[in-house]
């Protein structure tokens, strides 16, 4: 009879830790996602931020650069259209500056990537 308590015992706990280490995990990716989320958000507004410092200081120098200006519409490359997945629509892009000239720096618009880079002469 005392082994069989015994044995209850360790199998009540051995649940309890591995309630306690799911619930641990949990916490831990609960976290990690809403840091990531933050930063997500901070890098797309400094993106936003960066965009608008170069258009008040800088001269553009090519238009380029495809942008879908409605909301739910993301540009694709392969159409050359703005394609909005969910609603199954179309409608063309914007052309913005792709290339400025900042006091003889000169920015460009890399598709690949999507963030500004300096022009290696």
């Amino acid at each position: 009879m005392k082994k069989i308590k015994n044995k209850n015992k360790k199998i009540i706990r051995n649940i309890a830790i591995a309630i306690g280490i799911t619930l641990a995990v949990g916490l831990i990716l609960m976290l990690i996602g809403n840091k990531m989320n933050s930063n997500a958000i901070k890098s797309q507004q400094e993106a936003e931020n960066y965009q608008d410092w170069l258009s008040e200081t800088c001269e553009c120098l090519a238009k380029t650069r495809h942008v879908c200006t409605l909301n739910g519409f993301e540009y694709n490359a392969t159409r050359n259209l703005c394609v909005n997945s969910a609603e199954k629509t179309v409608t063309t892009s914007s052309m913005r500056c792709s290339e400025y000239n900042c006091s003889g720096e000169i920015k460009l618009w890399n598709n690949i990537t999507e963030i500004w880079e300096d022009k290696i002469n």
